[in-house]
């Protein structure tokens, strides 16, 4: 008899199966929810009839610049919840019942290690520095302009601008000819700048800019006499170009930083904030390391550069 009965229930699961549950990877930079809404819904199960069976897990992997965000996700097939994303997430097809709910998540920094190979990104620059003069609107605007000067629109987009009268920044969302825009900016309502007295653009304020937090392995061109800030960035690498006959200086952002060089053979090794300056010459470039956030090394450089003293 227990034999017979030992029988009947394997026959039951060959003729009826054992539903396990699934686990789902889903991979999207712009927006990892979208391939876990569109997880296939017609199948099994009830009341949606879906394929996705209760207690299915699902992980999603959401990445924007060097931040990837993954989220754990169980699903509730009985689930009638508000979609509230990442919290809930409905599938595209819901229909009554049945949503992920999220279990779990974890921030992660992007890193790259060993060889690196690929095209070099580059950047093409104007002027670097200068004063909030719009000839119109006076104090308080939300954007830079400066009549003085005319730049390469787009070209300046993913740097940081700093208002250093202000003494604010941010990341430059978009740029005309004259104009700079924060990332953050909305017309009328905020300028995008941060940690400022006053976050926003006097007349006469100056202004400058230093390459980006997600500009480390570029080289700027440059084709005009001025200063461009270095960034304070640990392990950050970067290359400038004087792409005309003009003196190309590079500025420590932070007093406590000393960029060292040698254009002789031997180190430099100013003072703590002091600047590096090319000669003017057509062609002078160098590439420079963070170390620390306090210490910098000229990599790479060709042509003539000198100590040029705190500013």
């Amino acid at each position: 008899m227990k034999l017979f009965r030992l029988f009947l229930v394997l026959c039951l699961i060959g003729m009826f199966g054992v539903a396990s549950a699934e686990h789902y990877t889903c991979n999207d930079s712009a927006d990892g929810f979208v391939d876990l809404r569109g997880l296939d819904l017609i199948g099994r199960g009830s009341p949606n009839l879906k394929s996705l069976a209760d207690a299915d897990t699902a992980t999603v992997w959401d990445t924007s610049g060097a931040t990837s965000v993954r989220y754990e996700y169980i699903f509730d097939v009985d689930g009638t919840d508000v979609s509230n994303e990442p919290a809930v997430v409905r599938p595209t097809n819901w229909i009554g019942a049945g949503v992920w709910k999220l279990t779990g998540s974890t921030v992660n920094s992007l890193t790259v290690s060993g060889e690196v190979t690929g095209l070099v990104p580059s950047r093409n620059l104007g002027v670097c520095e200068g004063a909030q003069d719009d000839g119109a609107s006076g104090d308080d605007a939300l954007f830079l302009t400066d009549d003085g000067i005319t730049v390469v629109a787009d070209e300046y987009i993913g740097m940081t601008l700093y208002n250093t009268s202000d003494v604010s920044s941010c990341v430059i969302g978009d740029n005309t000819a004259d104009s700079f825009y924060c990332v953050g900016y909305v017309a009328g309502t905020t300028s995008g700048l941060t940690g400022g007295t006053g976050n926003d653009w006097d007349d006469t304020d100056a202004w400058a800019v230093a390459p980006g937090p997600l500009q480390s392995g570029t080289l700027f061109y440059i084709d005009a006499a001025t200063t461009i800030l270095h960034p304070v960035i640990v392990d950050y690498y970067v290359g400038y170009f004087s792409a005309g006959a003009n003196a190309v200086k590079v500025d420590p952002q932070a007093d406590g930083m000393t960029i060292n060089f040698s254009d002789d053979g031997t180190w430099t090794n100013p003072g703590a904030g002091d600047e590096v300056d090319g000669d003017g010459t057509l062609g002078d470039y160098i590439w420079i390391h963070n170390q620390s956030a306090t210490e910098a090394f000229g990599m790479e450089m060709y042509g003539s550069f000198a100590d040029g003293g705190a500013t």
